[in-house]
């Protein structure tokens, strides 16, 4: 299993070294916000949390050789702790996109936003968000907007 970064910066691509886990990626994106994460297909067992000051993509379901995304190909999130949500994003907005968010309390979640972020809006491409004990996707914030395609 492992996860590569691009980090986009005008027209220059840079790519960081594959890390082992989808934490770690989030916590160590090289910029503070507009990280691209994508992610060998495969299983990891976690709990990962994108702070408010981050505005990720997480896209899974790449062969970790060639990082071209696989056909029918998924990266599984599963709870490392159930009684946690599978992925939580404190930030503004996120993008998510093959996925399957599987075994926690919620599949993806959104806490309330503080109203200095201003509003929010995520979205959600084919993903599998299934067999979590409370929601799917909950987004807990008023001014924020959730767009789900082929989810």
């Amino acid at each position: 299993r492992t996860i590569r970064t691009w980090v986009t910066i005008g027209l220059l691509v840079q790519v960081a070294a594959p890390w082992r886990t989808l934490s770690f990626a989030v916590t160590n994106a090289v910029t503070q916000s507009g990280d691209t994460i994508f992610i060998a297909v495969g299983l990891y067992e976690e709990n990962p949390a994108i702070p408010s000051d981050r505005m990720l993509s997480l896209h899974g379901g790449y062969d970790a050789a060639s990082w071209e995304r696989e056909s029918g190909g998924w990266s599984v999130v599963r709870a490392g702790a159930p009684a946690a949500d599978v992925l939580t994003c404190a930030a503004r907005s996120g993008t998510f996109s093959g996925l399957v968010l599987t075994g926690g309390r919620c599949g993806l979640a959104v806490p309330t936003i503080p109203s200095a972020l201003g509003s929010g809006f995520y979205q959600v491409d084919r993903c599998i968000v299934s067999n979590n004990a409370s929601h799917g996707v909950y987004v807990n914030s008023w001014r924020s907007a959730l767009r789900l395609r082929n989810a």
